[in-house]
């Protein structure tokens, strides 16, 4: 089913929110739900897949989905 992207980068499916990578933020998505897994795709890719969540309003995250995101901002990444 088409979906739109929050402004925190992420697909909701059932009152949860999915992310999806930051660099792969297209505003046209597709989310496909299965059993016991959830992918976001654009066109044919998958741009993001889940554990399945059956809970009610929850953040499904990947923190890598935002390291784009923290390398764009003054001082909020920083390499050791």
């Amino acid at each position: 089913m088409p979906v739109r992207l929050t402004p925190y980068s992420q697909v909701i499916l059932d009152t949860n929110h999915y992310s999806v990578p930051a660099d792969n933020a297209y505003p046209n998505l597709v989310i496909k739900g299965y059993p016991f897994r959830v992918d976001s795709l654009h066109l044919d890719k998958v741009v993001a897949n889940h554990p399945r969540c059956y809970g009610r309003e929850q953040d499904i995250s990947d923190p890598l989905h935002y390291l784009p995101l923290l390398e764009q901002r003054p001082g909020g990444f920083e390499h050791a």
